[in-house]
């Protein structure tokens, strides 16, 4: 399947018109592509839909991680995870009720998800970070809504 062909697909699996912009297409589908061919194999298929429903959290959230890295680099940038956080808010308006009042924006969150997880204050979020923050400090792995972005 090519890009193209993932497009017309997304559009009967995707819920909502912010998760079928090209962008966020564009992401799913290079987490699926596994060999960065410009198509996704039968066998990347299987895998990536495997991985996004496992009940393994920390093979869910490299998956995650992998839709969320827009520019393949390995790391996140507060952008990436701000496109994330503001996606969710739009999906499930909900959240802005159920949120602190120092939470209550998007970019508010981004910020308290990296005091959080940024363990080696390098400004970026590696998959590595994400893994020990939800292993050693799973209050507040819970308490930032991070289940909500990184694994669902």
């Amino acid at each position: 399947m090519n890009r193209e062909e993932f497009k017309k697909a997304a559009a009967t699996f995707l819920n909502s018109t912010e998760q079928r912009t090209d962008a966020f297409v564009d992401r799913l589908f290079s987490a699926f592509d596994g060999d960065q061919s410009g198509e996704i194999d039968f066998g990347e298929f299987m895998m990536a839909v495997t991985l996004a429903v496992s009940d393994n959290m920390e093979d869910k959230l490299r998956f995650c991680f992998k839709c969320m890295d827009a520019d393949g680099s390995g790391t996140l940038s507060k952008d990436e995870v701000l496109y994330a956080v503001k996606l969710l808010f739009a999906n499930r308006p909900a959240l802005f009720r159920k949120v602190s009042q120092n939470l209550n924006t998007p970019e508010k969150v981004v910020d308290e998800i990296f005091k959080l997880v940024d363990a080696d204050g390098s400004g970026t979020l590696d998959v590595e970070e994400l893994i020990s923050c939800l292993r050693e400090k799973s209050a507040e792995f819970d308490r930032l809504g991070l289940k909500h972005i990184f694994l669902s």
